[in-house]
């Protein structure tokens, strides 16, 4: 799990440590073993994904691994880009690109390829701002999953993900994600859980007082290329 929140220009994030830290709680619940890294720089970042993808390979061929990224995300040439603490979002697209970890080379490209396992990458990446970035899009791109893989973004392609400016309130797509993985049967599968939090989701923002929340409700996206349906296990 990595969480960033420390960012320049006003942009700083004030839920992600607490989703880290609530998502670490339910996840080992459910009977996970979890590492987690806070406001991680480039090269942080890819040491602490080098010492995870160690542990993957070294874990048995169908373990279930989940890998969480929350902080701003940005989409460059078509590229999401998860940037790293003490870059601004807004930032020039070479200095994003240069800065920070992209999904397709840093997480997914790295991640051992597991067909009879299932790997899960989870990205809330959070823009506290609902105005276009200049240099990419606003939101990430569709991406397509590698066997044995299922990806949930927070929103869907192009949509803006919005964090609330508090740090004792998880955002709306973790808070859903906690819940979910905190009440469901433990007879559920990862793959139904993920298309219960993208309707708890939405759901919870389209019924929000606040109109402008309702106005941007999220739809998460799924891509879902896993060859295992594998339940959610103990809960302890």
């Amino acid at each position: 799990l990595i969480g960033n929140r420390d960012y320049p220009d006003g942009e700083d994030l004030p839920p992600i440590h607490k989703n880290v830290r609530d998502l670490r709680a339910v996840l080992e619940k459910r009977g996970f073993q979890v590492t987690d890294g806070a406001d991680l720089s480039l090269a942080q970042a890819r040491q602490a994904l080098a010492q995870f993808n160690a542990k993957v390979r070294a874990a048995p061929a169908d373990a279930t691994v989940f890998f969480y990224f929350s902080g701003h995300g940005a989409q460059v040439d078509a590229e999401n880009i998860l940037v790293s603490a003490g870059i601004s979002p807004r930032a020039r697209a070479d200095t994003l690109i240069s800065g920070s970890m992209t999904l397709s080379r840093d997480v997914i490209g790295q991640l051992p390829v597991r067909p009879d396992g299932l790997t899960l990458t989870v990205l809330d990446a959070c823009r506290t701002s609902l105005r276009p970035n200049a240099d990419g899009g606003d939101g990430l791109n569709q991406v397509e999953a590698p066997p044995g893989n299922l990806i949930a973004f927070a929103t869907r392609a192009g949509r803006p993900a919005i964090a609330p400016a508090s740090e004792t309130t998880n955002t709306f797509y973790t808070a859903s994600l906690v819940k979910l993985l905190d009440s469901a049967s433990g007879e559920t599968p990862f793959q139904d859980l993920f298309r219960l939090v993208k309707a708890d989701t939405y759901n919870t923002m389209v019924n929000h007082p606040v109109p402008i929340l309702r106005r941007f409700a999220q739809e998460s996206f799924i891509a879902d290329n896993a060859h295992v349906r594998r339940r959610l296990a103990p809960l302890v």
